[in-house]
């Protein structure tokens, strides 16, 4: 066979070499909600569930903070929950899901009043949710009354933009990404004196989801 002959057989077998997937299609690699509990449960058990985790967290939320659009408070917030005033549902069923971290927290629900609170987080971020018109989770939670539910500066489930506004302050009515249904108002603070949103690696964030006019989620934050 001559030079040029096995120039252009070697040339097509190296041009089908690199159009065969290397181990599979992006698709076969990703790990299904099945693989990743199974890989779970060897370190957190009864506690992981995707299902639960898909069902808690209802997509990726807005996080106006990274893109600088909150706006800025002083002064800061937290939940008061059951007797005690606790600010998250730590006396909740332990939850565990995801693949990076995992993230893990404590979470309960009011079948009664479609409510659940919950506290979920990983790494440098953290939330404590509030959330309305929840239906029933795929997973048996700790059962508690959160008809009273509210933030220590008078935040609750059901109030008006207005209502919110007239303790937070002015800020805009956004639309969010990944989040069609709702409307947000989101605000953030940092603990040092010289505030700035800008300039502040780790922030307190506030945002609040609006449906139909009325708050439907709580959202309180702290990430860097």
């Amino acid at each position: 066979m001559d030079a040029g002959r096995l120039l252009v057989l070697f040339a097509a077998l190296t041009t089908a070499l690199f159009a065969l997937p290397l181990i599979g299609s992006a698709a076969d690699r990703q790990p299904s909600a099945l693989q990743i509990d199974s890989e779970c449960r060897q370190y957190f058990h009864d506690a992981c569930s995707e299902a639960l985790g898909r069902w808690l967290t209802g997509g990726d939320r807005s996080a106006f903070w990274r893109y600088k659009a909150s706006t800025p408070v002083h002064k800061t917030d937290a939940f008061r929950y059951g007797t005690a005033h606790r600010s998250e549902p730590t006396d909740g069923t332990f939850v565990v899901f995801g693949q990076a971290g995992p993230e893990k927290g404590n979470a309960v629900y009011d079948r009664s009043n479609g409510i659940v609170f919950f506290n979920v987080g990983c790494c440098t971020w953290y939330d404590v949710v509030a959330a309305a018109g929840a239906e029933p989770p795929p997973k048996s939670l700790v059962a508690r009354n959160l008809a009273a539910l509210t933030t220590r500066r008078g935040i609750r489930l059901g109030q008006t933009v207005g209502d919110v506004r007239r303790i937070y302050g002015p800020s805009p009515l956004r639309s969010a990404a990944n989040q069609k249904a709702f409307r947000i108002l989101s605000y953030a603070s940092t603990r040092k004196d010289n505030f700035s949103l800008t300039a502040a690696s780790c922030l307190m964030t506030y945002d609040f989801y609006f449906k139909r006019g009325r708050l439907a989620m709580i959202d309180f934050g702290e990430g860097c």
